[in-house]
This record gives structure tokens, C-alpha cells and sequence, in this order.
């Protein structure tokens, strides 16, 4: 477990630091599918998944399992690592303040800053807490 919190750690200091160089933008452009239909259509619904309306929804189900299984304390973690976890990532773009680019037109509309993607960062903290969160079992944990 050290191991992982300090590879977390590493990777997002090595984001802090070298994120907005030409690297980052080489990146971009190399991973962008705004001109391959396929590859748009995947990442818009990869940004679904992340979306606000998505993890709201999936976060309400998982509360509702929770609370039906009367598990208050893995509703209140979900609850309190989903909420915290926004605030945080909020609190850093304005932090950051790290523009979009603006090489390539955006798929999906964006407001606000680029790092640390919302996106991203939202989505990891829902899916992971109702992964680790909603399996009965130790094993099915384990799994998750």
C-alpha cells in the first residue's frame, strides 16, 4: 500500500511539474480524435462517464445500495470522498489555473481549467469507492 500512495504521489508531481511544457502539448496532438470519427465517438463517451450527470447518477444508485443494505458507513464515505474529492479538484484548477489548449477544436465544451481534469479525477473517485465499496464479499473486493 506505501508503494502505491508513494507511485500517486510521483505521477502527480511529475503532472504538477512538466504539464503544461511541449511535451504535453506533443501528447495532445498525438492522442487527438477529433478527426477520426471512431476515436471521437469513444472519447465522448469516456467524458460521459465522467460527467457530472453520470457519476451524480451513479453515486445516487450506490448510495441507495448502501443505505437499502443499511451500511451507513460506506454511504458516508461515498458521500464524503465524492464531495471532498470535487471541492479538491476545484480548489486546484483555480490553484493551477493550467489554460486549454487550443490547437484542436474541443469534442466536448469545456469551462473550466484543464488541470487537473475534473473528468478524470471525479470519475477515479466515484468508480473507484463503488468498486471497493458495493462488493459483499472480501473476495469480490479483492477483485474490484
Amino acid at each position: 500500500m506505501p508503494f502505491v500512495l508513494a507511485a500517486l504521489v510521483l505521477a502527480w508531481a511529475v503532472m504538477l511539474l512538466f504539464g503544461g511544457l511541449e511535451f504535453d502539448r506533443g501528447l495532445l496532438l498525438f492522442f487527438y480524435a477529433g478527426d477520426s470519427p471512431r476515436l471521437a465517438m469513444g472519447a465522448r463517451i469516456a467524458t460521459e462517464a465522467g460527467s457530472a450527470r453520470a457519476l451524480l447518477a451513479v453515486t445516487a444508485i450506490g448510495l441507495a445500495i448502501l443505505f437499502v443494505r443499511r451500511d451507513l458507513r460506506g454511504a458516508l464515505l461515498l458521500a464524503g470522498i465524492t464531495l471532498t474529492g470535487r471541492m479538491l479538484v476545484t480548489l486546484q484548477k483555480g490553484w493551477i489555473a493550467h489554460l486549454r489548449p487550443e490547437d484542436q477544436p474541443h469534442l466536448v465544451a469545456a469551462q473550466s481549467y484543464a488541470f487537473p481534469s475534473g473528468h478524470a479525477a471525479n470519475a477515479t473517485l466515484v468508480w473507484l469507492c463503488l468498486a471497493l465499496l458495493l462488493p459483499g464479499s472480501a473476495r469480490a473486493r479483492m477483485l474490484a
